[in-house]
């Protein structure tokens, strides 16, 4: 006898495109789109919520600050004075190269002693101002004040002295930095050309008998009238400096060209090379005669 064939039996599942949403997702959609209104208020509510909170946490602070933090602030300032400490120039040196400052050389010449350091500024939109003292054995002597301009070195001088000593130093005692300003010298090495623009001729340099002898003639080439110019002489040898001194013309005025005679006591020799530099502020609007 044959078996009776099987049945099959059918779940609706089976027949499920997979492609299509389920019952459950369709629930979901459903509620959401009942909800959407509730919700969205919800989610405004948060978003007034965090906004007020970080309205109050902002005017806290700001109140805060001007009744508390405003006066720990100045305290703290005026405590950093106190104790010396300039903030802003605190910050300037941590932006700036420090000034290349050599060992004092020393001239001595009859019963007197001339000493000479060379420092430089290596910042190109940086000058500086100094106070300085030349120290013999440890005591300082000869103390003064000067300024060295942007990319700049010149030579600072100590002549004349009478100190002996057997170890010659010299130390900068404060330095204070400041930026040229960009809006006032939009060219600062065009007006630093213009304004120091000095021309020497003729120079010639002679010793006899112990006594130095300098002629030259120097014309003011700026549209600048000075009250006056202070030169510094260099005397070297082989490219080693044997001598020093300082010269100041008075009332120089643009365009104006003049004949410029120094003798001094200095026991050197003739044949030594000379060199005058003009030394002055040209940052300094009391140097200028209008």
């Amino acid at each position: 006898m044959d078996k009776e064939p099987k049945v099959a039996t059918f779940k609706a599942e089976d027949y499920h495109d997979k492609s299509e949403p389920s019952l459950k997702m369709i629930g979901f959609g459903l509620w959401l789109t009942e909800n959407r209104r509730r919700l969205i208020k919800i989610v405004i509510a948060l978003l007034i919520f965090t906004i007020i909170g970080f309205f109050v946490y902002s005017s806290y602070g700001v109140l805060y600050y001007l009744l508390v933090g405003k006066n720990q602030d100045q305290s703290l300032t005026e405590n950093f004075t106190t104790m010396g400490i300039d903030l802003q120039q605190a910050h300037l040196r941590a932006s700036v190269a420090p000034l290349v400052v050599s060992a004092p050389l020393t001239f001595h010449h009859s019963d007197k002693l001339d000493l000479a350091v060379q420092i430089k500024n290596q910042n190109e939109k940086y000058f500086s101002s100094i106070e300085y003292c030349f120290l013999a054995d440890g005591k300082e002597f000869s103390c003064g004040s000067d300024f060295i301009l942007p990319n700049t070195e010149k030579y600072i001088l100590s002549l004349a002295q009478s100190e002996p000593a057997s170890d010659y130093k010299f130390i900068i005692k404060k330095t204070s930095w400041q930026r040229i300003d960009n809006r006032k010298y939009p060219d600062w090495p065009g007006f630093y050309a213009k304004s120091n623009n000095f021309v020497i001729s003729n120079l010639t340099f002679s010793s006899v008998n112990g006594e130095s002898n300098l002629a030259f003639n120097m014309e003011n080439k700026s549209p600048y009238n000075f009250w006056e110019v202070p030169l510094n002489i260099t005397l070297a040898s082989g490219g080693s400096l044997i001598g020093v001194n300082r010269f100041v013309l008075a009332d120089f005025k643009s365009l104006e060209k003049r004949p410029v005679s120094i003798s001094w006591q200095s026991g050197l020799s003739s044949g030594l090379q000379a060199m005058v530099t003009p030394d002055i502020n040209v940052l300094d609007e009391s140097i200028y005669r209008h």
